[in-house]
């Protein structure tokens, strides 16, 4: 079960006006340590011990970096498969731009089928935002509830749908524990978009 928070952003519209539109946001409620992970795999009818999963998630890392550091692509099957890619600073002429123009080399994973879209496999329930449950949690101390936040709460938490049919169109992509929409822009950077998926 995937909890997700609403909340209402302004965007403009093709004619130049605001308007405003609910959105949902992944709110990550546990995060899963090395170690819980690798014992999670362990107790997969695996026949290796947590032990054994965490050398070989390591060597993987290990040998992912020395590929990367080849200029190679890594393709790991159903998980996707790993590419690096660069930024550099701009220069005027060929003769100018040097190694030294390259400022940063990081990986772009390329999604697999298994992680493209999770949505048809997905059952959600919706939460209050991060900071609608602040202002609850003072509502209690406080031992006042008012009205506003009342409707604020059941706006926030109608609409509960445990079927995995919705359409994923005309939405906002908005990843956990964060309520606000974010993107990173870059320049000179070369190896493809981030956004590549595996056919």
């Amino acid at each position: 079960m995937v909890q997700v928070s609403k909340s209402a952003k302004q965007t403009m519209t093709k004619q130049g006006a605001r308007e405003t539109n609910i959105y949902a946001s992944v709110q990550v409620n546990d995060k899963v340590s090395t170690d819980d992970f690798c014992a999670h795999i362990a107790e997969h009818n695996s026949k290796y011990g947590p032990g054994d999963v965490h050398a070989i998630l390591y060597e993987v890392c290990s040998c992912l970096h020395e590929m990367m550091l080849n200029g190679k692509e890594v393709n790991l099957g159903p998980l996707g498969s790993f590419r690096p890619t660069i930024s550099s600073a701009a220069a005027k002429t060929y003769a100018e731009f040097t190694s030294k123009n390259i400022k940063m080399m990081s990986v772009i994973w390329k999604k697999g089928k298994l992680f493209k879209n999770l949505r048809s496999e997905a059952e959600f329930t919706f939460v209050p935002t991060r900071e609608l449950q602040v202002l609850i949690n003072q509502a209690v101390i406080s031992g006042e509830m008012p009205e506003e936040l009342v409707v604020r709460l059941s706006g926030s938490t109608s609409g509960n749908d445990t079927s995995n049919s919705g359409s994923g169109t005309g939405g906002s992509s908005t990843g956990g524990g964060d309520n606000s929409g974010s993107g990173t822009t870059g320049g000179g950077s070369t190896g493809g978009n981030s956004g590549d998926d595996e056919p």
